[in-house]
């Protein structure tokens, strides 16, 4: 017994078929994007411990040292989170508070303060 599609039916199908693949592309693509971050965040480890384990050489810094400093850091915005805080700067014309990754101020429009490196 022969199984008959209707043309519709078929393009139905192929429809489903393109979805399912563009699917899958994106998963793949996702997926990639994720080992690269992965990848990127283990190099900058490395490159974190090698920086400290010369300080440390030099300097005489310890671990405990260490420590404290990222606490300070992380509590800059008065929560114990792991993260850095990314706090508003004051416009140098207005002193309004401004976005520190603004690259001018939202209220005068004065170009915004010089930023940190690690902004």
């Amino acid at each position: 017994m022969a199984h008959f599609t209707s043309p519709g039916m078929k393009a139905v199908i192929g429809l489903q078929r393109a979805g399912h693949l563009q699917d899958q592309a994106a998963r793949r693509k996702q997926r990639n994007n994720i080992d690269d971050l992965e990848a990127r965040v283990a190099e900058l480890s490395l490159v974190c411990e090698a920086l400290w384990t010369l300080l440390a050489e030099t300097t005489g810094l310890t671990d405990a040292h260490l420590m404290a400093r990222i606490r300070d850091l992380d509590l800059q915005d008065g929560v114990i989170d792991r993260r850095k805080a990314h706090l508003p700067v004051d416009c140098l014309e207005c002193k309004s508070k401004v976005s520190n990754r603004a690259t001018m101020c939202t209220f005068c429009g004065a170009p915004a303060p010089s930023k940190s490196p690690f902004s």
